[in-house]
Formats: C-alpha cells, structure tokens, sequence
C-alpha cells in the first residue's frame, strides 16, 4: 500500500500533520496565555491586598474596625480605609472566590468593620458601588456577627 503513494499523497499527508501540528501549537499558546493572565490576575490582587494590609499597619485605629471618630476628618478618612479594603476584598472575590483562605481572610477584615457596613449611610449610598458577590459576602458576615442594618 505505502508503494502506492503518490507524490500529491505525501502531501496531502504533510499538509494534514502541519495543521495537527499547529493546532495542537495553538493550543499551547491559548493555555499559556490563560496561565499568564491568571497570574496576572494572582499578583495584582496580591499587591492590592498587601497595600491594605500596609495601611492597616499605618492607621491601626482604622484596621480595628473603630468606625465612630468625633473628628469629621478622621470619619472620612476611616470609610476611604474601608472604601479601600473592599475594593481589595473584591479583587480577592473576582480571582479566589473558591480558595477558603482568601475568603476567610475577606470574611474576617469584613467582620472587623460591621459597625461601618451596617450603617445608614454606608447601606443607602455606598454598598452599590460593589459587586453582587462581594455584597452577598457583606450580608453573610453581617449575619453571622449578629449585626442589623440600620434603617
């Protein structure tokens, strides 16, 4: 059978492999890409997350979630605190919504600032501004601390 081919076969037979051959490269090419975004995505949210933690070290009384300052200056600056982390929390959200120590981790700040969150102001013009998921995450921890909205 092989001493039957022609030379138009055998080229029909190397088009054919060339095409396998830059399919499967294509492939490649499209599950490193993926993997590059990925990690992309990974040290972006890494980095936003560490510049949180950063500032939690630098304004300790806004980490630990103390949200009522009688100065007017320092409320405003602890809710851009808060303004801050959730935009963190939510870049966690959007990357390991299925690694439990990235959400525990989200859970545990959210928990630390469920005064804030539970709050008039916060609840009727800044919740809106976030995800779907990261208010359902919002909601559960609220839940589970016991806190109500205020109304």
């Amino acid at each position: 059978m092989i001493d039957h081919l022609t030379l138009q076969n055998w080229q029909s037979i190397a088009a054919i492999i060339a095409a396998v051959f830059a399919l499967f490269a294509l492939i490649l090419n499209a599950i490193q890409l993926k993997r590059n975004t990925d990690f992309a995505k990974q040290a972006a949210t890494k980095t936003t997350y560490r510049e949180y933690l950063k500032l939690a070290c630098e304004y300790p009384h806004f980490g630990d979630g103390n949200r009522r300052f009688d100065d007017e200056m320092e409320q405003s600056r602890y809710e851009w605190f808060v303004s801050f982390f959730l935009l963190a929390a939510e870049e966690v959200l959007q990357y390991a919504s299925k690694d439990f120590q990235w959400i525990e981790a989200v859970k545990e700040e959210i928990g630390r600032h469920t005064e804030y969150l539970t709050s008039y102001y916060f609840q009727h013009t800044e919740i809106h501004f976030y995800g779907d998921e990261l208010q359902r995450v919002i909601r559960q921890v609220i839940d589970e601390h016991g806190g109500k909205v205020e109304p």
